[in-house]
């Protein structure tokens, strides 16, 4: 598990800054909508939504 929560942070946030910050060309996915990105999260992510049972796509 803790794998696929090291690539869940790297793919939302991408390397931190010594502030800790998340990278500038993260910011379309924390402040964009879009299908693209949706469907991206779907197919790197879903297979963890559907183990966990956390929600229904």
């Amino acid at each position: 598990m803790t794998e696929a929560i090291n690539d869940i942070h790297a793919f939302r946030f991408g390397a931190l800054d010594e502030t800790g910050m998340s990278a500038a060309d993260r910011n379309p996915l924390w402040f964009t909508s879009s299908a693209q990105t949706d469907e991206t999260c779907r197919a790197r992510f879903g297979r963890l939504v559907e183990r966990d049972g956390a929600l229904r796509w």
